[in-house]
């Protein structure tokens, strides 16, 4: 059998907006290899371990995203209110605005949330840790900004629920332009 002329990281992306939209349980081989443009075999020619595979090389293709575009930038030399201006960026691109579900989220429902906890907790855990050395850096002790690093990915995760949930994309994007003053106001209250 020849291999599928279609790139892997086009694949990715497109089994990435299934699991987005239906989730682990819900993205039936069907509907991947429907979004994916490819038969099932050449489907398995990619992925022979089947669908948990599929899952697996998708949130390790978003964590590979997240840690280019979002925590390496969090970790720059820049000032912190330049740093959360760059993460709130690359998510209003990742997420269109609001439009667009939480992967890391969406996996962490049902049975796929014991399939996938270690890479879910990671990257979460990653996420946290590196918006944390922004705030420790905008002068907060190491505990309050671990705590304030925790408190910006509930917002962000509860503001992409509740603009889909609302169909009001407003609320996370307003969040996304609030997000750099909060390095600020940690650099005047420190």
């Amino acid at each position: 059998m020849p291999a599928p002329s279609i790139p892997k990281s086009e694949v990715l992306d497109r089994l990435t907006k299934t699991f987005r939209t239906y989730g682990y349980e819900g993205a039936s081989l069907a509907k991947l290899s429907e979004a994916a443009g490819l038969g099932r075999s050449s489907l398995y020619h990619y992925f022979p371990g089947g669908k948990e595979e599929m899952a697996q090389a998708v949130l390790a293709h978003a964590n590979a995203w997240l840690e280019t575009h979002v925590l390496t930038p969090l970790v720059s030399a820049d000032s912190p209110e330049k740093r959360l201006r760059a993460m709130a960026n690359q998510l209003e691109s990742f997420y269109e605005g609001g439009q667009e579900a939480c992967l890391l989220g969406i996996m962490a429902l049902g049975d796929a949330r014991d399939l996938f906890q270690q890479e879910i907790s990671t990257a979460i855990t990653s996420w946290v840790n590196a918006i944390a050395t922004v705030f420790r850096d905008a002068g907060y002790p190491p505990t309050k900004a671990t705590k304030l690093a925790s408190e910006v990915v509930r917002d962000i995760q509860g503001a992409l629920v509740l603009s889909r949930g609302l169909n009001d994309t407003k609320l996370f994007r307003d969040l996304l332009r609030e997000l750099p003053n909060r390095a600020r106001t940690a650099a005047q209250s420190g």
